[in-house]
């Protein structure tokens, strides 16, 4: 993960200058939530290959906010984000707002079969801002 925050921020413009990314998230799936959190939140972690109780400090502590997403399938492949800049890594376009109607009492079916319609419209896509703000990391 450290090699990951490191590419970020060395990571340049078309024109050879540093874009100063930050990573600030983390996304992991379900079946690593337990070993992220051990890992962002933990104020020591054991050296490796150490067999005595010598612990190391923990470096990424406090360095990245943790989401845990049911979205991703592969429970070995993590993403590191740059969230809070004004550039985003992913942009949300909001085509037509969220549209609320509904059929209450003052409706027949309301009114004769204590029926109530409700429904909600909206239009939206998604897509990529910067490939520069995310980072991700595919394990096989």
């Amino acid at each position: 993960m450290q090699s990951a925050i490191t590419a970020m921020m060395k990571y340049r413009d078309d024109r050879g200058k540093l874009m100063g990314v930050t990573p600030d998230l983390l996304v992991v799936p379900p079946d690593m939530q337990w070993v992220a959190m051990e890992l962002l939140e933990s104020s020591y972690w054991p050296e490796e290959g150490s067999t005595t109780s010598r612990a190391a400090s923990n470096v990424l502590k406090g360095k990245l906010d943790l989401l845990v997403s049911p979205y991703l399938t592969d429970v070995n492949d993590w993403f590191v984000l740059s969230t809070k800049g004004v550039v985003k890594p992913i942009i949300l376009q909001s085509r037509t707002p969220v549209e609320f109607a509904a059929l209450e009492a003052d409706s027949e079916s309301g009114f004769m079969r204590d029926e109530f319609v409700y429904g909600v419209r909206a239009r939206y896509n998604t897509g990529y801002g910067l490939w520069q703000m995310a980072y991700g990391s595919q394990v096989s």
